[in-house]
């Protein structure tokens, strides 16, 4: 193959141009057959005679060169095109990082003016602290000399409050009613067919305090017991025979126990020493001060050294006829005020 065929599109030679070629251009020589070749026989077939137009052109080195100019000038724009985008993305960055770098300066303007911020916050903070030490400090000094003069107040108060009972109390012990048993005892005589036929007693109850008493309940009851007097385990119980009073004694006034239906031969029997008298009781009561504990006073005497005028041995005393006696206290205890009685709170009920 020749280096002067024509190259198709495709990289294939022209096989007949260059047989043809061969033959114009080797002038007196005939090529020797090759392999594969066909021999033609000019007389049945003439040669064409071909136009100088129709033959292929080869180009020449001037074309090559210009094809390498214009490659060479393609790539210098490709490698311009690529260097302006380079420096176009370059100024771009260099644009992008302008801006980060001012975002992140204004980030860290922002940052820094937060942080003046947050130390003024702080100093404000530590002033407000010390402002709330100074107080809490001022407030524990009020608080110390408060509790100091509520200490005073209380201690002040609690004396008043001591006198004010004392007083109270003095008031009380000096104005309270007190009702005692004044030791006597008076009668009534009860006259039928010019004889006697029973006596009233009457036991006076003085109260010989300032104030009336409230509430007053009373019991008064009468005995007779044998020669030998009443045994020592005695406990002074209430003779049903005897009815309860009840009654209020003015202050330093008297007020009066009574038994009725006694029969004047209790007394002549006593008078010739064939028995023994004896009157118990006792009387409950509040006075007018309010939260005073109620009150008790309890007695009991003997009626002794018994004297009846113009007696009948044989017949009732006459109508005539005049008692008299003294009163001494019981040898068996039973006179006591208050708290002082043992039946105290078994009293004060009923």
């Amino acid at each position: 193959m020749s280096n002067g065929d024509p190259i198709k599109p495709d990289g294939t030679q022209d096989k007949g141009n260059s047989i043809a070629n061969t033959a114009s251009g080797s002038e007196g020589v005939n090529p020797l057959p090759r392999a594969g070749d066909v021999a033609v026989n000019q007389a049945d077939h003439p040669p064409n005679k071909t136009s100088e137009t129709d033959k292929p052109t080869q180009p020449s080195q001037q074309d090559i060169l210009d094809r390498i100019k214009a490659g060479e000038l393609w790539m210098i724009v490709f490698t311009a095109v690529v260097a302006l985008t380079t420096v176009a993305q370059f100024i771009q960055s260099g644009c992008n990082n302008a801006s980060t770098s001012r975002q992140i300066d204004k980030i860290i303007g922002a940052a820094k003016t937060q942080a003046c911020a947050a130390q003024k916050i702080a100093k404000a903070s530590d002033r407000n602290a010390g402002a709330a030490e100074s107080f809490s400090t001022s407030a524990q000094g009020i608080e110390t000399k408060t509790g100091e003069a509520v200490t005073q107040f209380q201690h002040l108060a609690g004396a008043t409050q001591q006198a004010a009972d004392v007083a109270r109390e003095a008031l009380i012990s000096v104005q309270t009613a007190l009702v005692a048993f004044a030791g006597t005892m008076s009668y009534v005589k009860q006259i039928d067919d010019n004889k006697i036929s029973s006596l009233t007693l009457s036991l006076p109850l003085p109260n010989v305090g300032g104030t009336s008493t409230v509430n007053a309940r009373s019991q008064v009851n009468i005995k007779a017991f044998p020669i030998t007097g009443m045994p020592t385990d005695f406990t002074f119980p209430d003779i049903g025979t005897v009815q309860m009073r009840q009654g209020e004694i003015p202050a330093r006034a008297t007020g009066n126990a009574t038994i009725e239906g006694i029969r004047p031969e209790v007394f002549v029997d006593a008078e010739h020493n064939r028995s023994r008298i004896y009157v118990w009781g006792w009387i409950t009561y509040n006075d007018v001060f309010k939260g005073t504990p109620r009150h008790l006073t309890e007695f009991c005497d003997e009626v002794s050294n018994i004297k009846i005028t113009n007696e009948d041995a044989s017949q009732a005393p006459q109508a005539s006829s005049e008692f008299s006696w003294t009163l001494s206290f019981c040898l068996v205890s039973h006179n006591c005020y208050d708290r002082q009685c043992s039946d105290y709170s078994d009293k004060i009920k009923q």
